[in-house]
């Protein structure tokens, strides 16, 4: 295990850093379109008309097929199209797609992922939501409206998993076999032969083609984690090689767009935040900070931490293995937005059982292309119960 702390840096709201952040769009789902700074970018395809009855289709990376009302010519997917009740989206071997809904909640649906939007209903109180996992993987960040007639529902040929947390998993495997998982918040499992399972947070439940249960137990994506930890005023976000954003954006709004993040919640008034991300991809983490201080220049910690567990053993129960820590202090100017890039040696890249060996952390630098791709779609609902009406 390595323990250091990394020197301390300084920005401004001038800095370069904040003005390269062009390639993280945060798009309102309005009509109108908020960009951060930056040079000019393509523009955004028109806002959905009517928000409650379909979702909007963020690209990340690869491609994806579209059927309208899965009865369709089948046509290549466009990044920021509409998809309504009825549609079906097929993801490419290589592409990770995003689903934003009119209240905010979202599903990222992994390489090869066949979903079918079975319901989709309404209004800034309250929903009923209902897709259809066909095969792949999804991981979904469900907005909650505390209210127990606010369902969100993924279906599969052989069980129904009726969400009742915030962020959570599921995946059909070609035979048939249905897994899903809770990190954040509860679910309740119900299978085509009658039988019945309910999870808590970090649970997972294997179903069979059949509807018979098979397995209940702790859950753990991946067995590499990247773990960090912010104290001081800033929102952080943490970007994944695969292009998923994890974290928070102004004014608190929670991004969970890979499979097995977990966002927590935030402690002492905001000011101390954790966020997991599976460390099974080698390559570059990116780490973005904004200024939440209003005016102020505001000082800043960051914990960094690569740890391994065993699969299906929780990291709370057994502990965990650190394979590295480091230490990032620093000042962020006002209004200012700074990167940190993060970049991961693994062994046995992409499996589940991954080994993250260590990683190293460069001082906050500039470039549009570190940034990928990587797209945010904030709802006006979820702007209005957090207590604000538009992005700055």
């Amino acid at each position: 295990m390595v323990t250091r702390d990394l020197p301390k840096v300084e920005t401004t709201g001038s800095s370069p850093v904040a003005r390269s952040l062009r390639a993280l769009t945060l798009l309102a789902l309005t009509s109108s379109v908020s960009l951060l700074p930056g040079p000019p970018v393509a523009a955004a395809p028109p806002a959905p008309t009517n928000l409650v009855d379909r979702s909007t289709l963020s690209i990340i990376r690869g491609g994806g097929q579209y059927s309208q009302q899965a009865r369709g010519p089948v046509v290549a997917a466009v990044d920021g199209q509409e998809v309504a009740v009825g549609d079906r989206v097929v993801t490419g071997a290589d592409a990770n797609l995003v689903l934003t809904f009119f209240e905010g909640s979202t599903f990222a649906l992994s390489p090869g992922t066949d979903i079918v939007v079975q319901r989709l209903a309404g209004d800034a109180t309250s929903r009923d939501f209902s897709l259809r996992l066909n095969l792949g993987t999804i991981w979904a960040r469900v907005v909650s409206f505390g209210k127990p007639s606010a369902t969100f529902e993924v279906a599969s040929s052989s069980a129904v998993a009726v969400v009742r947390g915030s962020q959570i998993g599921a995946r059909v495997l070609p035979d048939g076999t249905f897994q899903c998982w809770t990190r954040e918040g509860a679910m309740d499992v119900n299978t085509a032969a009658g039988q019945q399972a309910s999870l808590v947070d970090g649970e997972t439940v294997v179903v069979q083609a059949d509807g018979q249960i098979v397995a209940t137990r702790p859950f753990v994506a991946v067995e590499s984690v990247l773990q960090v930890r912010t104290e001081g005023p800033v929102w952080p976000l943490l970007l994944h090689p695969h292009g998923g954003a994890n974290g928070l954006v102004a004014p608190g709004v929670v991004v969970s767009q890979t499979f097995g993040a977990l966002v927590g919640a935030p402690l002492q008034n905001g000011t101390v935040q954790n966020l997991e991300v599976p460390a099974n991809i080698e390559g570059q983490y990116v780490l973005i900070l904004e200024n939440r201080s209003g005016g102020d220049s505001a000082e800043f910690t960051i914990f960094l931490t690569g740890a391994r567990a065993r699969l299906y053993e929780s990291f709370r129960e057994v502990g965990q293995e650190t394979v590295q820590e480091e230490r990032v202090t620093g000042r962020i100017g006002p209004g200012a937005r700074i990167a940190y890039m993060i970049d991961a040696t693994v062994e046995r890249p992409g499996e589940q059982d991954a080994s993250l060996l260590g990683f190293t952390v460069s001082p906050p630098q500039p470039g549009d292309e570190a940034f990928g791709h990587a797209k945010v779609l904030v709802s006006p609902v979820e702007l209005q119960l957090a207590g604000a009406d538009t992005l700055r």
